[in-house]
């Protein structure tokens, strides 16, 4: 789940996003996996948190969390930006208690 650069935005072709070339490197290594992009141009962890519970209905077994980016472009406070976050993830963890939690870190 992200933002635009999850999304893929701007791009002309969507299977140049990297969720889409995830999943071609996995298959290319014999992995079959179900990629689902998340990615919401504009979206802040508020966004994400709002939209967990409903990305991950099905489950998961690996998730990314590519948000911040835009909380800082907007200059909202971190704070709030971190108790999103971890709100994102025990949202995760309740949800797909088994899967594995990768944050996309930036500098902001």
């Amino acid at each position: 789940m992200g933002d635009s650069l999850t999304a893929g935005f701007g791009l002309e072709d969507p299977q140049l996003a990297y969720p889409a070339l995830l999943g071609q490197e996995l298959r290319h290594s014999g992995i079959e996996a179900e990629i689902v992009n998340g990615g919401i141009s504009g979206d802040t962890t508020a966004g994400g948190l709002r939209r967990v519970r409903w990305l991950l209905a099905k489950g998961a077994d690996i998730v990314v969390v590519a948000l911040g980016a835009n909380d800082g472009l907007r200059g909202l406070d971190p704070e709030q930006t971190k108790r999103n976050l971890n709100e994102i993830f025990a949202n995760i963890r309740q949800l797909a208690p088994e899967a594995k939690l990768f944050l996309a870190g930036m500098l902001v």
